[in-house]
């Protein structure tokens, strides 16, 4: 039978209590928390690589690591386009047409950037026939047509605008269009004439129709 002296009796607890500050300061049996994965590729997806000026379509974004799984919740991706006279992307991976032509659109997170070319397409109607919004600026922002031709006017790029032709007074002006997005709309012109027309939304973003 082991006997321990009194002085050994009282640094058994302390031997304990360190063995134990050991043990959790290896991080115990379970290993720790594993690391996080490191991104290693992106990519972006979408139904349609295609669209029509005012048109929008909704792009997705994955990444993967090193090994090829898919990251599960990776974090936000930065989205940005290469032509924003094209295309324009927010920050939901959400792209709108705005004119004939071709933009690559870019998801970046943590510096590893996966890109997707959206072609934006008109419409049966020709471009002379057709206004496009910039974010704050008409694209051509002054036509000229004959009598009884129509305009269409295309609000792109995911922001409202609005073509106010009543504030100027001119008789035989068509109807004012609201405040609208990703919308087109037809104004026919009956009437000879100049007929300007604003988006009250921007400042200073004014054109003008001619009518002959």
């Amino acid at each position: 039978m082991l006997t321990l002296t009194r002085q050994q009796r009282m640094r058994v607890p302390s031997l304990a209590a360190a063995s134990l500050l050991a043990f959790a300061a290896c991080g115990g049996s379970d290993g720790g928390t594993a690391p996080p994965k490191v991104v290693s590729r992106v990519t972006v997806t979408g139904a349609t690589t295609t669209i029509f000026p005012g048109e929008a379509a909704q792009l997705t974004a994955s990444a993967f690591d090193n090994t090829g799984a898919p990251i599960s919740n990776p974090g936000s991706f930065a989205w940005s386009t290469s032509s924003t006279t094209v295309a324009s992307v927010d920050q939901t991976g959400r792209v709108s047409g705005i004119a004939a032509g071709t933009a690559i659109i870019t998801a970046d997170l943590s510096g590893v950037k996966g890109t997707l070319s959206v072609k934006v397409n008109l419409s049966a109607v020709t471009a002379k026939d057709t206004i496009f919004t910039l974010p704050a600026q008409w694209v051509p922002p002054f036509l000229t047509i004959n009598q009884g031709e129509s305009i269409v006017f295309t609000f792109g790029g995911g922001i409202a605008h609005n073509a106010i032709f009543s504030k100027f007074n001119v008789a035989g002006s068509p109807p004012d269009i609201g405040n609208f997005s990703n919308q087109s709309f037809t104004r026919t012109f009956n009437t000879r004439g100049k007929f300007p027309f604003e988006c009250t939304l921007h400042n200073g973003m004014v054109g003008e129709i001619t009518v002959q």
